[in-house]
């Protein structure tokens, strides 16, 4: 906003802005406001002691008569980037048009403009290269006219590369330019240049940049059009150096990657490159081996975040060297289970203090896995004492498939930790995690076990895990085939209270655990579509013919009898503070309902009965209420909703979000009473896949619940919707901007939700307040949204909810 203090109210604050002629009707005339006159006052007798005062207010009143002064709003303008506005892709505005061919002989012979004019005159319409040509030339002219008197002020500016040496000349008048775009204009245009042209635009772009931190050093960002790699690596080195810099990210990794031999590390603390900026950086990674080593030189770096890894550039291999000179060993013990590897173990004797050590906290990755291996086991020795997150992803265009094999950590201050495999399966010792008591979240997951040739006699049951601190469990593929139920085992009773007696073990288990997500469906879909179509990603032929159980026929790996184990999966556990539940696969197919009686504390459930091991007949599951039926033993363990007329059930006050998955068969009634008697605060539903109930019947299921904000049902088609339904529950079409948005808000990542793999079915948090503050239900069936007023809620439903 315009500083009122900078207005002068006896006149115009500068001269007006001085345009090319050609500009006067595409130039906004009116670069002054008016002031509203002054409002009329009555008059006033004045004292004589004011007598000395009225030579002052003639003078006034005079400069009121005479006008209202001018201001110049571009004395406060700092950035600047023009873009002309065209109505379409090949037309002009017609006041445009109308002005350029309306142009009269000498304008028209502006050697800038002849030539494009001339084709416009003689054609009589428009085409696109016309007009983008055009849009370059008025955005051009237009960009200079606006900053030609205001260069010192300017901290953003859009040059074009045919006018860099116009730029060139005033290089030294840009004071405080932070920030440069280069445009190259149009393909055509740059296209039909000569390589000598564009090489030299290229070259003077460079020298623009190296002048300009000469003089002033205050550039910190450039944008570049396409450009040979040599190129672009001149630009970053030629601006400012990073000055002692405390974290390394996405806005000053260029500047400082092209210059680490320059610039002082002593103080860097973070270098965090999300992965959402790997398609950014993927063009610069040609110039990497340009770089040296600088990792050693970062003494007090504490995380580490990068989306990939270069062998070299990103070695850790002198902090092993380092800790092996402080005194450290590193041994290879045999490992009875699995092939021994590279491990740590620490000397009694001889440990140096950390400070001559760099003690890195955090890290997180993902690369190709040929690196990833082994520069995995050189981070986990360097690092073992001070290590508290540690994440890691091989990237999915490696086509090498194999094994990854982890048996021999030692890292006691581990909170965090994530490994994915998505070409490779991960076998994963889970027993050396007794090393690090403080561990909070789990996430293993491989994708793999689908291949041909997977060695089956590898996976072997782990031991059960002790992990008192543990918050999150995620397992996906072989560590979730492999993991051992006892796990789940506590002294800890569905109340909370302690409930091991006096001659019962002392197992800890993972009595902290919020959220467990178990999936063995091995996501063929996560990989990319040309990897299926060769040969070596196909599936195994005992899955790709499906054949009828009974016939003797159907094989399944052995290791798959560890999940029908009843001996081991009872789902007896309990687990009171669990908030967030996700089973997929077999584990949703054999999950007991009953075990619901242990969670009184769940929110979030998702049960996917899908699976590819198994034929479909194998698949179905018919929910059966009794499972949910609670005995006059259980009354005190957990809540129940019922009367003397109707069956005890069990009653989930806490349950918000539910999705069923696969085929499930569940007939109206049963719909509608585990709706409204079991989980009667539900604010979003989905289904997909489920039979046994029509539309009418989920409408009159999901009608009744208060709280509701969103019910989905992904399997229908437009004919399974009758529309006498639609009529008789009020049901509205929204809007298509509202599709698109529930479409999008569906697609992010759930903030409401710890899983984020179940933002696919449920709007996120955002889009769940939105809905509540328009009083609506949104209605997902058929590829189509409806919505419908919701339900007043009563003062006791309503805080039950908060």
């Amino acid at each position: 906003m315009t500083n009122p203090q900078a207005i002068s109210t006896t006149g115009p604050v500068s001269a007006p802005v001085s345009a090319p002629a050609a500009l006067t009707p595409v130039l906004a005339t009116a670069t002054t406001t008016e002031l509203a006159p002054t409002a009329a006052t009555e008059t006033v007798a004045v004292p004589p002691a004011a007598t000395k005062s009225k030579g002052a207010d003639r003078r006034l009143a005079r400069t009121m008569l005479s006008g209202p002064p001018s201001i110049d709003y571009l004395a406060f303008l700092k950035r600047l980037h023009v873009n002309y506005y065209t109505q379409g892709d090949d037309e002009f505005q017609p006041n445009l048009l109308k002005y350029c061919l309306g142009l009269g002989p000498e304008q028209r012979a502006n050697s800038r403009h002849a030539a494009l004019l001339e084709d416009m005159a003689s054609r009589g319409f428009s085409r696109i290269r016309v007009v983008r040509r055009t849009n370059d030339i008025l955005s051009m002219d237009l960009t200079w006219a606006l900053c030609n008197e205001r260069l010192e002020k300017l901290q953003c500016l859009t040059i074009y590369l045919e006018e860099i040496e116009r730029y060139l000349a005033v290089v030294d008048r840009l004071l405080v330019l932070s920030r440069v775009c280069f445009e190259q204009g149009t393909e055509e245009e740059f296209t039909a240049r000569s390589d000598e042209e564009k090489e030299g635009m290229w070259q003077r772009m460079v020298l623009f940049v190296e002048r300009h931190t000469i003089l002033f050093g205050t550039l910190r960002e450039i944008d570049y059009p396409a450009c040979p790699q040599s190129i672009r690596w001149s630009l970053w080195r030629a601006l400012p150096v990073v000055l002692d810099p405390r974290e390394i990210d996405a806005t000053n990794w260029f500047r400082f990657h092209a210059q680490t031999d320059r610039t002082r590390l002593d103080h860097v603390t973070s270098i965090h490159i999300p992965a959402a900026s790997f398609h950014f950086l993927q063009g610069y990674l040609e110039t990497m081996e340009q770089s040296e080593p600088y990792l050693q030189r970062c003494r007090r770096l504490q995380a580490y975040e990068m989306p990939f890894l270069d062998a070299s550039v990103d070695s850790f291999e002198w902090a092993v060297k380092e800790k092996l000179e402080a005194g450290y060993t590193r041994q290879d013990p045999p490992t009875p289970s699995l092939p021994s590897m590279s491990s740590l173990s620490l000397s009694d004797s001889n440990r140096p203090s950390h400070c001559s050590r760099v003690m890195v906290k955090h890290i997180k990755v993902q690369a190709n896995i040929g690196v990833l291996d082994d520069w995995l086991e050189d981070v986990v020795f360097a690092f073992s004492e001070s290590l508290e997150t540690l994440s890691t992803r091989d990237d999915v265009s490696n086509p090498q498939l194999g094994s990854t094999l982890v048996t021999r950590w030692n890292l006691p201050r581990l909170r965090q930790l994530e490994m994915q495999r998505r070409r490779r399966s991960l076998r994963f010792d889970t027993g050396m995690l007794v090393h690090s008591p403080l561990l909070e979240e789990l996430v293993l997951k491989d994708h793999m076990i689908y291949l041909n040739g997977f060695e089956w006699d590898a996976v072997v049951l782990q031991e059960p895990l002790r992990l008192p601190k543990l918050r999150i469990l995620r397992l996906k593929g072989i560590p979730a085939i492999t993991f051992h139920p006892h796990s789940f085992l506590t002294s800890r009773s569905a109340d909370g209270q302690d409930d091991k007696g006096d001659g019962d073990e002392d197992f800890p288990g993972m009595p902290n655990l919020h959220t467990l997500s178990l999936n063995v469906n091995g996501s063929m879909d996560s990989l990319p579509t040309y990897a299926l179509t060769q040969s070596e990603f196909q599936a195994p032929s005992w899955m790709t013919v499906p054949r009828e159980m009974g016939e003797g026929e159907w094989t399944v790996p052995t290791s798959w009898s560890l999940l029908r184990d009843r001996s081991f999966w009872n789902w007896t556990w309990n687990l009171p503070l669990l908030t967030v539940l996700e089973l997929r696969g077999e584990f949703g197919l054999y999950f007991d309902l009953a075990m619901l009686k242990r969670t009184p504390a769940l929110e979030v459930l998702c049960l996917d009965i899908w699976s590819r091991f198994l034929p479909l007949s194998a698949q179905t599951r018919t929910l059966d209420l009794s499972e949910l039926a609670v005995t006059q033993e259980q009354g005190g363990e957990a809540a129940v909703a019922g009367n003397d007329k109707q069956q005890d059930l069990l009653l989930l006050p806490r349950l918000t979000h539910l999705h069923l998955q696969g085929p499930w068969v569940i007939n109206g009634p049963t719909l509608k009473t585990l709706f409204t008697r079991v989980m009667p605060n539900l604010v979003c539903i989905s289904e997909c896949g489920c039979k046994g109930f029509n539309l009418r019947e989920w409408m009159e299921a999901t009608v009744e619940l208060e709280h509701l904000l969103s019910s989905s049902m992904v399997t229908m088609t437009p004919q399974d919707v009758p529309l006498q339904v639609i009529e008789d529950y009020e049901l509205k079409a929204a809007e298509r901007s509202s599709v698109v948005t529930l479409v999008n808000l569906l697609l992010k990542i759930n903030e409401a939700m710890e899983l984020s793999t179940l933002a696919n079915w449920w709007p996120g948090e955002r889009r769940q307040r939105e809905l509540k503050v328009a009083g609506v239900v949104e209605y997902v069936f058929a590829g189509s949204l409806h919505t419908r007023p919701r339900r007043v809620l009563n003062s006791r439903s309503a805080s039950m909810v908060g």
